[in-house]
């Protein structure tokens, strides 16, 4: 009765992080380019049991193993999706969207480097291009300088000219597995942690913005589920408790 105390309570634990995760999910529905973050699970695997020989005057030498005894579930660990999200037009000419597996490279003022797939850039008072924090945009040959009141035009390719003047080519990159070589940093950024980037061949599209790749309709159904899941389990631990009670109280009398 103990280790299904400890079993409801585990599943308690895991909804409760599963509904952390949907609810940040649903809180960023409309953030540019974010991509949503999924829940992995795995048993939790607490003793080992051994079936123990017995002879005339108790245990002897020498046990068999049975297997694991788990006592629930656990987070395993938690990853973003990857998916395209949806392009949507936005008219300004230094909003700009990839279509494929790539990110913008953007520097930081500690020179710190990053990939995000937000678009949404601006010119900084030196005419160069940033993001909305103010991080460079890195481009093929360092950071990408504007002309005053020039007509910006950034191909497929990445290629940006202003007046009819190539100023540079955005760097765009990509990894093998963005889903376990990338981590979240914020501000719709990821780190490198593992492998190595890669030159990216996806398509800049000029003014527009990635959207979000949350459906709420699904991450709705996914926090109905984990709170019906959690209170199936705090059900089970009330019934076990109320057992547990009983043996104490009523079997101990017997």
């Amino acid at each position: 009765m103990i280790r299904g105390i400890y079993t409801a309570a585990s599943a308690m634990l895991v909804q409760m992080g599963l509904q952390d995760v949907v609810g940040n999910n649903l809180a960023n529905a409309n953030t540019t380019a974010y991509k949503r973050d999924e829940v992995s699970f795995k048993a939790r695997i607490d003793k080992t049991m051994y079936r123990v020989g017995m002879g005339p005057g108790g245990p002897v030498d020498g046990r068999t193993l049975i297997g694991k005894l788990s006592t629930g579930s656990q987070v395993a660990e938690i990853r973003p999706n990857m998916a395209q999200g949806e392009i949507r037009p936005t008219d300004n000419p230094l909003d700009l969207a990839l279509r494929g597996k790539g990110f913008f490279l953007v520097e930081d003022m500690d020179g710190q480097q990053y990939l995000t797939r937000v678009g949404s850039f601006m010119v900084d008072r030196d005419r160069r291009l940033v993001d909305g924090t103010g991080a460079l945009v890195v481009g093929e040959a360092g950071p990408i300088t504007m002309p005053a009141q020039a007509t910006v035009l950034i191909s497929q390719e990445g290629v940006v000219t202003a007046s009819n003047k190539v100023v540079g080519r955005l760097a765009l990159r990509e990894v093998a597995r963005p889903a376990e070589q990338l981590e979240k940093t914020g501000v719709g950024r990821f780190r490198l942690k593992a492998g190595e980037m890669i030159a990216s061949k996806s398509e800049v599209h000029q003014g527009y913005l990635e959207a979000s790749d949350v459906s709420p309709t699904h991450e709705m159904v996914k926090m109905v589920t984990a709170m019906r899941t959690y209170e199936s389990s705090s059900k089970a631990m009330q019934t076990h408790d109320e057992l547990l009670g009983k043996a104490v109280n009523e079997l101990g009398r017997v």
